[in-house]
């Protein structure tokens, strides 16, 4: 399980951390993403396409990696509430969840926090 916390906010961060779901992802890891805080944000339609970092390759270069390894994809429904962002805007696959939800999947996994 990585948790993603940012998104366009701190770009190369956000760079980094995707890289390294797609890397996890093409070696056949058992990959789940929970987007949070303003990592909420980079599910959002059109916004990964924005987001680039230094020497290392866009969000919108990797996201299509992650996609195609059909991961699972969870957003925190608090902050998509706080940031304003409705279901409709979500890319496809992603799963709106609660904190004690997705505590119970992170008890069954390993997590970073990217």
């Amino acid at each position: 399980m990585m948790i993603s916390t940012h998104s366009t906010d701190e770009p190369h961060r956000t760079c980094i951390a995707i890289g390294l779901a797609s890397c996890l992802i093409v070696e056949g890891a058992d990959v789940a993403l929970f987007f949070m805080c303003k990592g909420a944000k980079l599910i959002q339609k059109g916004v990964a396409e924005t987001i680039e970092g230094k020497n290392i390759a866009p969000v919108r270069d990797l996201l299509p990696i992650i996609l195609d390894g059909n991961p699972q994809l969870y957003v925190c429904k608090i902050d998509l509430k706080n940031l304003g962002i409705p279901e409709s805007e979500l890319l496809d696959g992603v799963k709106i969840v609660t904190l004690p939800t997705i505590s119970e999947h992170m008890l069954q996994r390993e997590t970073l926090m990217c």
